[in-house]
């Protein structure tokens, strides 16, 4: 594969996994980044900047050891260990699943006032499909969704921040009561993004020649990340009073704008919901083929069976799971991380760090 089109599946695969939902919804960015203690914009900027720094680390480490799985960047030897972080993994991406489905709940009950069910329904019979085709399937909706996302998430909250016909609201005077764990949200969140990124981007590295690759990847996904998420936040914040308690904030301002821009808005909110839990199932795909079982390696069987526990779950909605979801996950999460950091740095110590080819 040329180095263009493997950066670019760097850039499609990070954002296919985290930017889908949460940014794209406002939901995620009002919880972590606005009503949350501190400045929204260095916030923003230290998400990224971390963010790239263990997505970097992922795929440089995956590309040196070329591990079996995502199990072996972890943990190298210890069985009972390895079996906790494989558990830990199937949760995060049954929660994933869930928080997916529920947005697309969210999304459905929004446009046409129907059940919450049903479009939770419609999203996992899709997701099921697409994950039955395989990780080259899924590949391919990230190579069609995640441009059409960027440009009309970035589009639209960049026309509702400058609009000079848009009045201003006045979200200032909202207060906020702070608690104790809202202070720590922000860098959960940047772990629980992480580690959503984990059993997407081992495989994807095993494709990777050259730690140049990696490194324009992530630089460039950073330098979009940062412009895409910081629109949305700003947004977010000039049009406060009206979304903060709806469950898709930045569709809800796109349709303040023009019920038109509500529709295009509305598009790539769906391309969004559907890359991200695409992003969950590639990963558990290739996870479940390094097994034995002949059922475990069937995504015939595990997909469906993944879908449906999600679906189901999902009912609990959008903007409770997310709450519940990242200060748990999240703390998990970041021990993990450091862990992936720590074997990273002692394989440096070893090899050195040098700009060749792996």
């Amino acid at each position: 594969m040329k180095k263009g089109l493997l950066e670019f599946l760097i850039i499609s695969s990070i954002f296919g996994s985290i930017f889908g939902v949460g940014i794209v919804s406002g939901q995620e960015a009002l919880q972590m980044f606005i009503e949350t203690p501190f400045p929204t914009a260095p916030k923003i900027a230290g998400y990224v900047i971390l963010l790239m720094i263990v997505a970097f680390v992922i795929l440089d480490y995956s590309a040196m050891i070329k591990p079996k799985s995502f199990v072996d960047i972890i943990v190298k030897k210890n069985n009972v260990l390895k079996l906790a972080v494989q558990f830990f993994f199937v949760l995060l991406s049954f929660v994933g699943l869930t928080l997916m489905f529920a947005g697309a709940g969210s999304v459905l009950n929004g446009v046409t006032g129907a059940n919450v069910f049903i479009g939770s329904l419609i999203l996992s019979i899709f997701i099921c499909i697409i994950g039955i085709g395989g990780s080259q399937a899924i590949l391919k909706l990230f190579n069609f969704a995640v441009p059409l996302v960027i440009v009309i998430c970035l589009g639209t909250a960049m026309y509702g921040l400058f609009n000079p016909n848009i009045v201003i609201l006045k979200s200032a005077l909202i207060k906020v009561e702070y608690s104790t764990l809202s202070y720590f949200l922000p860098i959960l969140y940047v772990f629980y993004c992480a580690s959503l990124l984990v059993t997407v981007l081992v495989p994807i590295a095993s494709r990777i020649r050259h730690r140049k690759v990696i490194a324009r990847g992530t630089i460039a996904t950073g330098i979009i990340f940062f412009l895409a998420s910081s629109a949305v936040c700003f947004a977010l914040i000039k049009f406060q009073t009206t979304v903060e308690y709806t469950d898709l904030p930045m569709l809800e301002v796109a349709r303040y704008l023009s019920p038109v821009l509500g529709g295009i808005y509305l598009v790539a909110l769906v391309c969004g919901i559907i890359s991200s839990p695409s992003a969950i199932i590639f990963g558990m795909i290739n996870f479940f083929s390094t097994f034995d079982n002949k059922y475990l390696k069937n995504r015939k069987i595990v997909v469906p069976i993944l879908c449906l526990l999600a679906l189901l779950a999902s009912q609990v909605g959008f903007s409770k799971i997310i709450a519940l979801a990242v200060p748990t996950i999240g703390s998990i999460s970041m021990l993990i991380c450091v862990t992936i950091i720590i074997n990273y740095i002692r394989t440096l110590r070893n090899d050195g760090f040098k700009d060749e080819r792996y």
